[in-house]
């Protein structure tokens, strides 16, 4: 029978918990018959934080540590800590025995595990641009807004969200041609007649697309805009004013 013991000092309890036979290692269990086993670890007195430990040194001095605990009413915590000149680790999430998600050392958070049912939003992307751009061509060129998202399945859907924004022209005949590009295919074409009042690019206007795409890939796919002078000659621009326009990219679970 597994028993737990005391050190010399009192101060460590000591049991057979790595027995290859897992019903003989040390375990704590209630008295009850039939009843479930629920261990509390509880402040003292009129305290309100409590915890539970786990090292990486049989020195506590100078460890890493994983903190559960309790902080009075303002919160639970689990914590990646240290003791002394222990060494700060990421925080891992484990299931089916390989890892599904990591919190690095910077607070930056990785992984492949699927998030929710479908339908769920497994990941986000997003990027901005704001330097003005302008060309006077009737073939399309990049606005250089752009960005880039690794679908974790291939039978997920890439949700695409743009605001395309200080659009201007310059020719009272012309008009604005944006469309959105995954790689080196068009998906979505938008046409903007904008009237203007001004020849200095200060009479703008905005527009915005939202697209549910399918690229059937897990590899790196780039999403961007371009644009083209539509009708007859003249200039167009976009991020006018230093205006900002936005790309999102959302990967919805199948």
């Amino acid at each position: 029978m597994a028993q737990i013991i005391l050190d010399s000092n009192n101060n460590l309890i000591q049991g057979d918990f790595d027995n290859a036979t897992l019903n003989n290692r040390t375990k704590l269990q209630t008295t009850t018959t039939n009843a479930t086993t629920n261990v509390y670890v509880a402040p003292n007195g009129s305290s309100t934080s409590a915890g539970v430990s786990v090292a990486n040194n049989s020195s506590l001095t100078n460890a890493s540590k994983i903190v559960m605990a309790t902080n009075g009413t303002t919160d639970t915590q689990i914590i990646s800590g240290i003791n002394g000149s222990g060494t700060y680790l990421p925080m891992s999430f484990y299931t089916n025995n390989a890892l599904a998600a990591q919190i690095d050392t910077s607070g930056n958070f990785f992984g492949t595990a699927k998030m929710g049912g479908v339908g769920s939003v497994i990941q986000v992307v997003n990027a901005t641009y704001s330097t003005q751009g302008s060309t006077s061509s009737g073939a399309f060129v990049d606005t250089s807004l752009t960005a880039t998202i690794t679908p974790s399945s291939a039978s997920n859907k890439i949700l695409v969200f743009v605001s395309q924004t200080g659009l201007y022209k310059a020719g009272s005949n012309s008009y604005i041609i944006l469309r959105l590009v995954r790689g080196a295919t068009s998906i979505v074409e938008i046409e903007k007649e904008i009237v203007t009042t001004a020849s200095t690019g200060t009479s703008t206007a905005a527009t915005s697309t939202t697209y549910l795409d399918s690229p059937a890939t897990t590899s790196a796919t780039t999403y961007k805009t371009q644009i083209a002078l539509g009708g007859a000659a003249g200039t167009i621009y976009w991020n006018v004013t230093s205006c900002t326009s936005t790309i999102t990219l959302m990967e919805i679970k199948a």
